[in-house]
């Protein structure tokens, strides 16, 4: 996870951060980051039952922040039903399971 100072605390987008002028013989101090914990979002696609994780191939859970309807992050392909998406800035996402092209309507579990 990336983080660029700024005062009075660090922030995620470059457009944001503040430039440090350095000069000749002169110490610069006190420029301290307030580093944000990785989030991760993580779990299981089950079958219609709702206990037998989905294991069709070509599984994928697309993620989505703003608009539900927008595009987003996929995680790799999984086999035995189960994702894991990692290294997300904290905040409100919206999942979607995909299996084969096919959109399914499955219980997420995480």
């Amino acid at each position: 996870m990336d983080e660029w100072w700024a005062e009075p605390e660090s922030v995620m987008l470059c457009n944001d951060a503040q430039s440090v002028t350095a000069e000749a013989e002169v110490s610069v101090t006190g420029k301290d980051f307030q580093l944000a914990y990785e989030a991760r979002i993580s779990g299981t696609v089950y079958q219609d039952d709702g206990a037998t994780p989905l294991t069709e191939t070509g599984l994928s859970i697309q993620l989505v922040s703003g608009d539900p309807c927008g595009d987003g992050d996929t995680s790799p392909d999984s086999s035995d039903g189960t994702y894991s998406i990692a290294e997300l800035t904290p905040g409100t996402y919206y999942l979607r399971a995909s299996a084969s092209e096919m959109r399914l309507s499955r219980k997420l579990s995480g």
